[in-house]
């Protein structure tokens, strides 16, 4: 997989999903969608990325998961959560 942008390319959270399980070494755990069609399963994906790292103790902040958020696209949750978590495995 290749991020060439992290606005797009994270948006619908496969990417994200994919990186966590790397950088963590631990499955998911949840069955999430590997080709989201719909904004919908993006959500899910995103909400499910939020879900684990809190669930690795990591606490967010300002970093929230709407219905609309991710149908605008304009803040995309995705590269914020992706830079918060990396300090949290390295």
């Amino acid at each position: 997989m290749h991020i060439n942008d992290l606005k797009t390319d994270l948006k619908d959270g496969v990417a994200l999903l994919n990186l966590l399980e790397i950088i963590s070494g631990k499955p998911i755990g949840k069955r999430w969608n590997k080709n989201p069609r719909v904004p919908n399963q993006k959500y899910e994906n995103n909400q499910i990325a939020i879900e684990f790292v809190q669930a690795e103790g990591l606490k967010l902040v300002n970093i929230g998961n709407s219905p609309s958020l991710l149908q605008s696209f304009a803040l995309p949750i995705a590269p914020p959560l992706a830079a918060t978590c990396l300090p949290l495995f390295f």
